[in-house]
């Protein structure tokens, strides 16, 4: 029995400006898309994370960092 693997990416960016580069590349749409790979921004202006869509979309997560950990 074979599990599938998938790749993930986490970029710390701006959402709309990785959405932007992955709608200009077919390619990357295709990886993304069929979920092959999934791709998570943090936005570093609000430390908020973005998940891409098969849509197209960024969609908020729903999870933010409490802040800094001081170990």
């Amino acid at each position: 029995m074979t599990l599938p693997t998938w790749l993930n990416f986490v970029v710390e960016a701006i959402p709309a400006q990785i959405n932007a580069i992955v709608q200009r590349h077919r390619a990357l749409q295709k990886v993304f898309d069929h979920q092959w790979a999934h791709l998570v921004v943090l936005d570093f202006c609000s430390s908020e994370f973005c998940l891409y869509e098969p849509t197209g979309q960024m969609n908020l997560l729903g999870y933010r960092p409490l802040g800094n950990c001081n170990l």
